[in-house]
């Protein structure tokens, strides 16, 4: 009330309006006396700069309250991916081109919404995720960079100045890819790769790669490392396969983006051979190239049954965050799946099959993003309303098509392009495909992500648990009159079932029990019979080296009698033959020698 009082007797409505603006949605207090110190400071005819304001129906004013923002990465080297399990190859980085195109993003957002509604950086309200790839995490990064400049990062900060200013780190946030089934569920969903696998065999698949067999045939001579042989009348050709036409695609899309689009620094470091194959190929081949490869990501995305799980934990992720979080600005770091499958969960309720060919005409290029725009009512803050926004990545960056409101099917929404969230939270309560995660695990198959064990182990527990109470409840029961016996032969039989198995069970762990009680007295009994005979080994050892003993004894002792005696008969012998044998003795000097 006090700034508004400031605006009016000043009128110099911009800063206080600002502050005012900024506070309430820093502290995130829908408060009435905040908006109407809005609205009387700015005036509903002079809204701020950007969207932060917008006009739905007999002139009520909304104001912007949050803002989710879903990704494309930016541009990258080529790739390899797998058709069926997605598997890819492995560090495959974001070029400068890539960085410089998220940056740009990131200042187009703020552009758009203003410096009002985004502000300074706070991690409180500004979050930032990622899928695990070097790619996603590097294009988050980026566009942090471009949406939160250093003064708007560091208090500090004097661009005159020589000193450098500190600013705060703006973290990302990932999971490891086996536990994405948020921005990569498509990866860790192998009902979808079971689907895929039916899909490339069935008669739909096999008419769109008939009626392309001539390009096919063309394209297995440029790209000779994806094509496949067939046989014709007994004629052998070689063409690529229509699931293959991804990684063709890619290959073209790469060489086309860094070496002509922008003349970049890394056309000049794509492996040899690669521009010259690309442009080798005639333009009117590539543009048809890319339509086809719209067509089938199309079906595989956004037209099979299990298209609605490949979004279902991204939208309700984000409507939870609508609902119960303060943050303003929420960004997700993703790939061109998730844009189209989110895509076609919109407007998957709509009856115009081209709805989405008419936002979406080619596959989501670089830096692509969607927009949800979170709007809450001047008057009444409680009353909101949530739209949808396609940014296509033109390169004129004041092209108006750039931001492309998304209109919501009827079925959805009343009001075609501002739906009511309480509509959209009805539609999104009653037909969401995974309204939790243990859905998702199980209609998906998938029982390595760690959210999926658990509830697993949940699930367990609670038939555990149920099972327990089961059991309990016939000793609990009173008993019952035989007249009305005849009217409960259903719980009886249940509770007969129950019973056996039970019984069933108890005699499996009985069994289990007895077997791991014999494995065990067959280890000890090993054990101990291997003492045994160490024991029975070194006693033989013991006497054989004793007895040994014994007899080298007596041998030395026969050798020193034998030799005792032949000395005493050299000894008695000695005398008699002495005076013969001994010299004379002479005397030299005084001594005798």
């Amino acid at each position: 009330l006090l700034s508004t009082l400031l605006c009016l007797a000043s009128s110099i409505p911009s800063p206080a309006c600002n502050s005012t603006s900024q506070a309430r949605r820093n502290m995130r207090l829908p408060s009435f006396h905040a908006a109407i110190a809005a609205v009387m400071c700015c005036g509903l005819a002079a809204p701020t700069a950007g969207v932060q304001f917008i006009t739905v129906g007999d002139n009520e004013q909304y104001v912007m309250e949050q803002l989710h923002v879903v990704t494309r990465h930016g541009a990258r080297m080529p790739l390899q991916k797998d058709s069926e399990t997605f598997l890819e190859t492995d560090g495959v980085p974001l070029t400068p081109l890539g960085q410089k195109q998220l940056f740009e993003l990131g200042q187009q957002i703020r552009q758009r919404y203003g410096d009002e509604f985004i502000s300074v950086y706070s991690p409180a309200h500004h979050k930032f995720q990622s899928s695990h790839l070097d790619r996603t995490i590097s294009s988050a990064n980026a566009l942090a960079l471009g949406l939160f400049g250093m003064q708007y990062r560091s208090p500090s900060y004097d661009p005159g100045s020589d000193t450098v200013a500190w600013a705060s780190e703006i973290p990302v946030y990932s999971t490891k890819v086996s536990n994405d089934i948020t921005i990569r569920a498509y990866k860790n969903c192998p009902v979808f790769n079971q689907e895929l696998e039916q899909l490339y065999d069935s008669g739909e698949w096999f008419s769109i790669q008939q009626s392309n067999m001539a390009l096919l045939e063309t394209l297995s001579d440029f790209f000779p490392e994806y094509s496949r042989v067939k046989v014709i009348n007994g004629v052998s050709k070689n063409f690529v396969p229509l699931e293959e036409l991804w990684n063709v695609y890619d290959t073209i899309h790469v060489v086309k983006t860094e070496c002509e689009a922008f003349n970049s620094e890394t056309c000049y470091l794509l492996p040899g051979g690669m521009k010259d194959t690309v442009n080798s190929i005639p333009d009117n081949q590539l543009q048809f190239i890319e339509q086809l490869t719209h067509q089938i990501e199309l079906i595989k995305y956004t037209q099979t049954q299990m298209s609605p799980y490949l979004a279902s934990n991204l939208l309700r992720l984000i409507m939870t965050r609508v609902l119960e979080t303060d943050a303003t600005v929420y960004h997700y770091s993703a790939h061109y799946p998730t844009l189209l499958s989110f895509m076609g969960l919109l407007l998957s309720s709509t009856e115009n099959t081209s709805a989405l060919d008419t936002v979406m005409n080619v596959i989501p290029d670089y830096a692509s993003a969607i927009m949800i725009e979170i709007y809450s009512s001047v008057i009444t803050p409680s009353k909101q309303i949530i739209q949808f926004v396609y940014h296509p990545n033109t390169e004129d960056t004041n092209d108006s098509n750039q931001w492309i409101p998304i209109t919501i099917p009827n079925a959805i929404c009343s009001s075609p392009q501002y739906c009511s969230l309480t509509e959209f939270q009805y539609w999104y309560s009653n037909t969401m495909a995974s309204s939790t995660d243990e859905i998702w695990c199980t209609e998906c198959q998938n029982q390595n992500a760690d959210v999926c064990m658990e509830s697993n182990i949940r699930s367990l527990t609670i038939q555990l648990q149920q099972l327990q109470s089961q059991q309990s409840q016939p000793s609990q029961a009173p008993q019952q009159s035989p007249s009305s016996s005849s009217c409960n032969d259903t719980p009886q039989s249940t509770s007969q079932d129950e019973d056996e198995f039970l019984n069933n069970l108890e005699n499996e762990n009985k069994e289990k029990q007895k077997e791991m009680g014999r494995l065990i007295g067959t280890f000890i009994g090993g054990f101990v019979g291997g003492l045994i005979i160490m024991f029975i080994c070194c006693y033989c050892c013991r006497c054989c080296s004793s007895s040994s003993k014994k007899a080298s004894t007596k041998e030395y002792d026969l050798e020193m009698t034998e030799q005792v005696s032949s000395s005493s008969g050299s000894q008695q012998q000695a005398p008699e033959a002495a005076p013969e044998a001994a010299p004379a003795a002479t005397v030299e000097n005084g001594v005798m020698t």
